[in-house]
């Protein structure tokens, strides 16, 4: 399982004095209610790309079943909740995974539960392709830090003897600075430090606690040097849901997921009933069927 975060560059490299016609665009807006005036001055703050993103790394879970095979896999993104699940089984042994993302307490929640116990064994790692160093700790804790260039052109902007990746920025302004933060936490079993991973061994539920912060300030400040302290973030976060817990995490999560998602809802009856060989039949196999022969109703 790999889970990514990603985080951009902020840079006037690629559109220079863009800036400048800001305020006549709000003026010819605002006062003048000049819609075209606004419009071409608009296209003069665009340069030829707008910036890339790029991940800020990959969170792995690694689970080695030594060759048995793997039966009843199951996944699925419930929308109504905004909960991901994946299930598998092995040797008779159901392994289940929950996924949500609490935007309240700005932290990524893994539950992770096997139907037997002490029969939950894997590692957990982190990597990325940026500048960045990975260290684990005793108590626990993965932390992941690094910085992102200071400028990256798209892959579709590649016009010759230019420099496409900067990493150090001449005009005195570097890369924006992020931390991620892990925490495992279980009762059973044991979580010990192996390399440059954390290997729970034995375990029956295991919760894992992923934070991510930047030194973002902005648009008007630099990063780097007017940047924001990543690390006490990441650490004000991962302190803030171990505080919590999982359950009080979920019911936050669902409570401010569900104040957005329940404003609309969309019905659509199946106006065939019975008559519509295909209505009990999941997505997936309907498409096969349309595919195999395109006169049978979807």
């Amino acid at each position: 399982m790999k889970v990514r975060y990603i985080v951009g560059t902020l840079t006037e490299a690629n559109c220079p004095g863009a800036s400048k016609y800001l305020p006549e665009i709000r003026k010819a807006l605002l006062e003048n209610e000049d819609y075209g005036t606004a419009d071409r001055l608009t296209r003069k703050m665009q340069g030829p790309f707008t910036q890339s993103y790029m991940p800020l790394g990959d969170l792995r879970i690694t689970q080695n079943f030594g060759g048995a095979s793997v039966t009843a896999y199951y996944r699925d993104l419930d929308i109504e909740r905004a909960v991901a699940t994946t299930r598998f089984k092995v040797d008779n042994v159901v392994y289940t995974r929950e996924v949500f993302v609490s935007a309240p307490a700005n932290v990524m929640v893994v539950k992770i539960t096997a139907s037997k116990p002490g029969a939950l064994t894997f590692n957990v790692s982190a990597a990325s392709p940026l500048q960045s160093s990975l260290a684990t700790l005793k108590n626990g804790e993965l932390v992941l830090t690094g910085k992102a260039p200071a400028h990256v052109d798209p892959s579709y902007y590649n016009p010759k003897g230019r420099e496409h990746v900067v990493q150090a920025d001449t005009s005195g302004c570097n890369g924006m600075r992020f931390q991620a933060r892990l925490k495992v936490v279980t009762n059973t079993g044991t979580v010990k430090q192996e390399a440059e991973e954390l290997a729970i061994r034995n375990a029956t539920e295991v919760i894992l606690y992923f934070t991510a912060a930047t030194s973002f300030n902005g648009f008007d400040k630099c990063p780097d040097s007017e940047g924001k302290d990543e690390k006490a973030l990441s650490q004000f976060y991962l302190a803030g849901a171990l505080k919590a817990g999982y359950k009080q995490l979920l019911q936050q999560h669902l409570a401010d997921y569900k104040k957005y998602f329940n404003r609309v809802s969309l019905e659509i009856h199946d106006s065939l009933g019975s008559r519509n060989p295909q209505a009990k039949l999941p997505s997936d196999k309907r498409l096969l069927s349309y595919s195999k022969e395109p006169s049978i109703l979807l």
